[in-house]
């Protein structure tokens, strides 16, 4: 057996799910659980502040209405883009493993999988969520782990820590139990579980759930805008009679989708159109704009970087700002690698006692060395001296003279 065979055959064992399971390929909860269908939520405020309200219910909390529009704002593009800022930052930085106070290539190697990018996008997933249950996959030939996935959302009821086969049940299988007096301890290690996060967070979704709703409805808004007032509308005076008139009305029907009139030519005829034909969008524009600058601030801080028409300074000082979110991710992910998933590591067989990880970007960086003033040379002849003098006389000559008034 090489170095990384380090299957741990009992706590496989004791992780057998109800059903079926097998110290090979390991039994997950997940493979039990009944997805729900998918289903319409209204998107609106105030159905937005029921699911809250809903989900903080201290007796009986309900979290799958607010779960499915928190998948609608998921599908907002400007979410999308900024949570995919906010992973390829943290994919990006480079993770090592220490032990002994030296950094362990062979160690740091268990980490360069796929699973532990995997693993650094749910951590940005948790921030969105408040809340997630992460679930590691079957092992490979040499005892490590292949992949991880967030647990399926609507089958975890937080409140109780139970795993829950319908997405309307409140009770089911508990995963976790650190209380003896609330029944038997559960490790959620045994069945290949990493709690992440506050159970009684809402994550940052809530309130990127309410700038898209408001979004959504100025992008409806607009659209009605652009039917009603955007295509013209005509009146045509005419005497014309009979299959004239017909012709004309159909001619005037075609032209103008929105409205037409047909009217005498000594009829009095009384016009309604947008005054502000060509830039009425503005108001939903502007509505929509600030959304999505809420939406960017709210997830990563800054707004603008590769916008349009952005100034090099600010454009300068939303990295600055993207930098300042990226390293409190990667600390507070850093703890959590430490506090959470090295304990799980090795309680599953892993080489990982005494070892630390870190993202180095986070050490401190050295400070610049300052130049220590020259000092000047004292040994002047009496020439330089005088002319010195001089110089210093004669500026001091001119500064008098514009502190003297001429009156």
């Amino acid at each position: 057996m090489g170095l990384f065979s380090f299957l741990n055959k009992e706590a496989v064992a004791k992780a057998e799910p109800i059903e079926k399971s097998s110290a090979k390929k390991g039994g997950r909860y997940s493979d039990q659980v009944n997805l729900p269908q998918p289903d319409r939520v209204q998107m609106e405020l105030g159905t937005l502040r029921t699911y809250v309200q809903d989900a903080k219910d201290t007796q009986n909390p309900s979290w799958t209405e607010l779960y499915r529009m928190y998948e609608n704002t998921l599908t907002d593009a400007e979410v999308m883009t900024q949570r995919r800022i906010a992973v390829n930052k943290m994919k990006a930085e480079k993770f090592v493993i220490s032990k002994d106070g030296k950094e362990n290539e062979e160690l740091t190697a268990l980490f360069e999988k796929p699973w532990f990018d995997k693993f650094k996008e749910i951590l940005i997933d948790t921030e969105l969520w408040g809340y997630r249950l992460v679930e590691f996959g079957q092992f490979d030939e040499d005892g490590q782990f292949i992949d991880c996935m967030l647990f399926p959302v609507f089958n975890v009821y937080p409140h109780n820590r139970n795993i829950i086969i319908e997405a309307t049940d409140t009770t089911g299988i508990s995963y976790a139990n650190e209380d003896k007096e609330k029944g038997e301890v559960v490790n959620p290690y045994d069945f290949f579980l990493l709690e992440l996060g506050d159970k009684k967070s809402l994550g940052l979704l809530e309130v990127l759930t309410r700038e898209v709703i408001i979004k959504s409805f100025a992008r409806r808004d607009w659209n009605e805008h652009s039917e009603k007032w955007g295509q013209p509308r005509i009146v045509i005076q005419t005497d014309a009679e009979g299959n004239d008139l017909a012709i004309i009305e159909k001619g005037a029907a075609n032209f103008s989708r929105n409205g037409y009139a047909l009217v005498g030519t000594e009829d009095v005829v009384n016009k309604f159109e947008a005054s502000n034909n060509g830039s009425g969008y503005l108001i939903y524009d502007k509505n929509i704009d600030k959304c999505d600058h809420y939406i960017a601030k709210i997830i990563n801080g800054q707004y603008g970087v590769g916008a349009e028409k952005s100034f090099v300074g600010s454009a300068e000082v939303s990295e600055r700002i993207l930098d300042d979110f990226t390293s409190t991710r990667l600390r507070d992910g850093q703890n959590i690698v430490n506090y959470e998933l090295i304990p799980f590591l090795i309680h599953w067989g892993y080489p990982l006692e005494g070892a630390t990880g870190r993202f180095p970007s986070l050490d401190e960086k050295p400070k610049l060395a300052v130049e220590p003033e020259k000092e000047k040379d004292t040994e002047i002849n009496d020439d330089e001296q005088e002319s010195e003098n001089g110089k210093k006389a004669g500026a001091s000559l001119k500064k008098k003279a514009r502190l003297v008034t001429p009156w």
